[in-house]
């Protein structure tokens, strides 16, 4: 059993925008008597789950509402049995939106996208509000469900696409020639799996038909080297030989990853990836780049020779050749890196001495400054000794018998007199044995 409306009387607005929620509001009122307007998909959602609400004939939602997005409130009503009977309206900001969610499928019951007529939006309104309804409940609908989905926000709603379905609306994106709704399917799949050479590929082939080749170029490279983690070789093979078209001085991925396998001694498969990367490599380069690893390595002839014996089970007669290529490379290498190691040492040794002679220097004139010193202390001590000795003419006694007990029996007892100028003597002791402490520090001749 179905119903159907001629002319809709109560109609739902909901928009995340103000600004935008006002004309769409006026124009809704030309068509509809009665409009309401809600910025909240939760708290329309539960308005219109209570038992007595008065349900809209329809309902215009936007793509972006304040607590979730337009498609996630879609969703959310297809949960209840008698909210996902509502037709629904799902406003998209553009073409290219429109484009990628007509090819992806939407919860909504029809799909606009802006800029729309106005005439086109009331036909639209009015062909919702009139089409016929089932009257039962749709099936899969459950009030526990919805009331979960609502408490969450619809985030707890299992998506209904994949990585691979976004793929899929971005590759007919690109044959459509939509470049922007392109990006955004492909970035969308990319979210979901994000080592996924053909996604990244289209993402390259997009960008470029955009004009911004260095977009290009960083997800060619990334899906270059994709395929070849994963061994790829048919896909591999065309993305470097595109790669290398578009920039020559990027990073071959085959002898990258060649690079990091024999570094880490993974001699045959290292010669699997060369192997596979013959057909878009120069064997020049290829020679060249495995001899520079080899030469790195504590071994180099030792790695060398692993490698060779991994070419020929691989290529046979040609990886004799391709070996022995690398071989005379190494050979070079290895010349040219002892004489950079004896440079480097040599400038070593003349930093050194140089060092070396400033600091005999700058010690050679401390030594200078101190004797300077030291010959002013002489000569102030020279001047208090002739002021404070009473005995300057002449060599003072041992003992002096002026001293008290001297006229004592048994004659005066033996005591030192007192000397004249001892701090002056302390003084010189100490200049001594600085001077004899610095010409020991002194380099030799």
């Amino acid at each position: 059993m179905t119903t159907a409306r001629s002319r809709p009387n109560y109609a739902l607005l909901l928009h995340g925008n103000p600004d935008r929620a006002l004309l769409d509001r006026r124009w809704l009122r030309e068509c509809c008597i009665k409009v309401e307007t809600m910025r909240s998909g939760v708290e329309a959602a539960s308005a219109l789950a209570e038992p007595n609400a008065d349900l809209p004939d329809v309902i215009v939602c936007d793509e972006k509402l304040e607590d979730m997005d337009g498609n996630q409130f879609c969703a959310i009503l297809k949960l209840h049995p008698r909210l996902a009977r509502i037709p629904v309206l799902l406003l998209l900001p553009n073409e290219t939106a429109l484009q990628q969610a007509m090819t992806l499928g939407s919860e909504a019951t029809s799909l606009l996208g802006r800029p729309f007529s106005v005439n086109a939006f009331k036909e639209r309104v009015q062909a919702l509000a009139s089409a016929e309804r089932p009257a039962d409940p749709p099936e899969g609908t459950d009030e526990d469900r919805f009331r979960i989905a609502l408490a969450t926000f619809g985030l707890t709603l299992a998506s209904t696409h994949t990585a691979q379905d976004f793929a899929a609306a971005g590759a007919q994106c690109l044959r459509q020639g939509h470049w922007a709704g392109a990006i955004r399917a492909f970035e969308k799949a990319l979210e979901m799996d994000m080592d996924n050479g053909d996604i990244l590929l289209g993402l390259a082939t997009a960008w470029k038909n955009r004009g911004d080749m260095d977009r290009c170029r960083k997800y060619l490279a990334q899906a270059a080297e994709n395929y070849v983690l994963r061994e790829e070789w048919t896909k591999a093979r065309p993305a470097v030989e595109r790669l290398t078209a578009h920039d020559p001085t990027a990073r071959n991925p085959f002898i990258y990853r060649a690079q990091r396998l024999l570094s880490r001694g993974f001699a045959a498969q290292a010669a699997q990836v060369v192997r596979e990367c013959l057909d878009v490599t120069p064997e020049e380069i290829v020679c060249d780049r495995i001899a520079q690893t080899c030469c790195a390595m504590d071994d180099p002839d030792r790695c060398l020779k692993t490698f060779r014996m991994a070419l020929d089970i691989q290529l046979g007669d040609r990886g004799k050749r391709l070996a022995d290529a690398m071989d005379i490379r190494l050979e070079e290498l290895v010349r040219i890196r002892d004489i950079r190691r004896r440079e480097a040492a040599l400038r070593r040794q003349e930093a050194v001495s140089e060092i070396i002679s400033q600091r005999r220097k700058a010690e050679g004139e401390t030594w200078r400054e101190e004797m300077a010193e030291t010959d002013e202390t002489d000569e102030l001590a020279g001047e208090r000794r002739e002021i404070m000795d009473p005995y300057r003419d002449g060599v003072p006694p041992l003992f002096d018998p002026a001293i008290e007990g001297a006229d004592a029996p048994g004659g005066p007892p033996f005591r030192l007199g007192k000397l004249a100028g001892l701090s002056d003597v302390l003084a010189m002791i100490k200049c001594t044995w600085k001077l004899t402490a610095r010409l020991k520090s002194l380099p030799r001749a």
